[in-house]
């Protein structure tokens, strides 16, 4: 206790402490499962995936790289020979680099798709099946050096029981969202006998906290304006110059990687490369020399954001910790001394550094918003029940015909936890199980 400062007795006494009963409530209640909806999930995710594997055996012996019936495509060992085998020249098999290289090798997408299936048949429809009634996953409110939630499962003579609500799946990036497989699992969460579920959601809740933190001028005149933060990125960087074949769906996938992939990446170099590996993934081709000028364009776009990478090296280097607008802090020295490894370390330290008072402040923000709903709901007549939290969202159990009521009520109280130099937005979806509100 002598070490912690009034900023940090302020985040315990005003955030965490006050959290706590609604934690409790969150973790105890869980959230009801549709029994039926979780067996149709694992019989047609099992037939799902025993076509994709037919299918890359076929196209495997068309192409004349046949897999055979023994080869493993969950295999990570047996997946990159293969791979490597077509003439890719890849070190990993990690989804994300998979789909960087689909353009030039299209059948390593039934190794992607086969994988993404296998996880929603063995991680949800078998885990869910265990559970019978109710999904339940353990909350830690501050389980990551950001403050931000996370959950997992628990461990019963081991035998993995319950699950990370944070994981639940959303479409990918390479699914249509309303026919997506991993809707079949957000069918099996549904709401309580005559209630309904509410989704309040921060808007761009991390970028809006990175306009206020770094001030820049441009992001803050977007959002005072009300304009589309996407639709400014793709102008002020020139993409239709440096991307003179590409459609307007494209150009706006790129804005939005600008704008949330390289947000916290002070590097240009690796800058460049999460662009280029972002846009293949979500099926946008571009060469290293556009993906450069994009780069340089967002930089010189937001030069707030550039400041702001420069004040948190110096933080770093004179106090050696960074933190929130509420004063959760994050140790974080900068490392005196020479050496390759040593600036590597500082390199990842001042991108997490960049990082954390953003991710810290929006966490901070949650926090609040759920303990004043939580104490804002025991005054009703009726029960509003916290389901869980995910990154930005709160997830609302209410009863059918009271959802305009309880969002009129809870719209506001979120907007207002904390004064932003630009406008705090909440989102709402209202649906009877997850599959409506993706």
């Amino acid at each position: 206790s002598k070490q912690m400062t009034d900023d940090l007795w302020g985040v315990y006494n005003d955030i965490e402490k006050p959290l706590l009963p609604a934690v409790v409530e969150m973790e105890a209640g869980g959230c009801r499962i549709d029994k039926s909806a979780v067996e149709h999930a694992g019989v047609v995710l099992d037939k799902l995936y025993n076509e994709e594997l037919l299918g890359l055996k076929q196209a495997s012996y068309e192409e004349g790289c046949y897999i055979g019936d023994e080869f493993n495509p969950r295999s990570s060992k047996q997946s990159l020979e293969w791979i490597n085998g077509l003439g890719a020249n890849i070190k990993s098999t990690n989804a994300n680099i998979l789909l960087a290289i689909t353009r030039d090798y299209p059948i390593v997408k039934y190794i992607v798709q086969l994988r993404h299936l296998y996880k929603l048949k063995t991680a949800y429809a078998a885990g869910l099946g265990k559970m019978g009634d109710r999904a339940y996953g353990s909350v830690n409110p501050s389980g990551t050096e950001t403050g931000r939630f996370s959950y997992s499962g628990w461990k019963i003579k081991g035998t993995q029981w319950g699950i990370n609500l944070q994981t639940i799946p959303k479409p990918k990036i390479w699914e249509e969202a309303d026919s997506a497989e991993s809707n079949l699992i957000r069918r099996c969460f549904i709401a309580d006998n005559l209630r309904v579920f509410i989704e309040l959601d921060y808007s761009q809740i991390e970028l809006r906290v990175a306009a206020h933190i770094s001030q820049d001028p441009v992001m803050i005149q977007v959002y005072l304006d009300g304009r589309d933060i996407h639709d400014e990125m793709e102008k002020l960087s020139r993409l239709i110059d440096y991307m003179p074949r590409s459609t307007d769906e494209s150009r706006r996938r790129v804005a939005k990687i600008e704008n949330f992939m390289i947000q916290y990446e002070p590097n240009d170099n690796t800058a460049v490369a999460i662009l280029l590996r972002t846009c293949a993934q979500a099926e946008v081709y571009l060469t290293r020399e556009e993906a450069y000028q994009i780069v340089q364009a967002k930089r010189k776009a937001t030069m707030g954001l550039t400041t702001y990478y420069d004040k948190i090296k110096y933080e770093m280097q004179t106090r050696g910790y960074v933190e929130t607008e509420y004063g959760r802090r994050l140790v974080m020295p900068w490392l005196s001394g020479r050496g390759r490894a040593i600036e590597y370390a500082n390199i990842e330290s001042w991108k997490n550094a960049i990082n954390m008072p953003i991710q810290g402040t929006s966490a901070d923000m949650i926090k609040l918003a759920i303990s004043k709903l939580y104490s804002t709901f025991k005054d009703l007549p009726y029960r509003v029940r916290l389901i869980w939290t995910v990154h930005d969202s709160i997830l609302l159990d209410v009863p059918d015909g009271k959802e305009q009521e309880v969002i009129d009520i809870a719209k506001p109280l979120m907007e207002g936890v904390f004064k932003l130099r630009v406008p705090i937005v909440v989102d709402t979806k209202i649906g009877k199980n997850l599959a409506e509100m993706h």
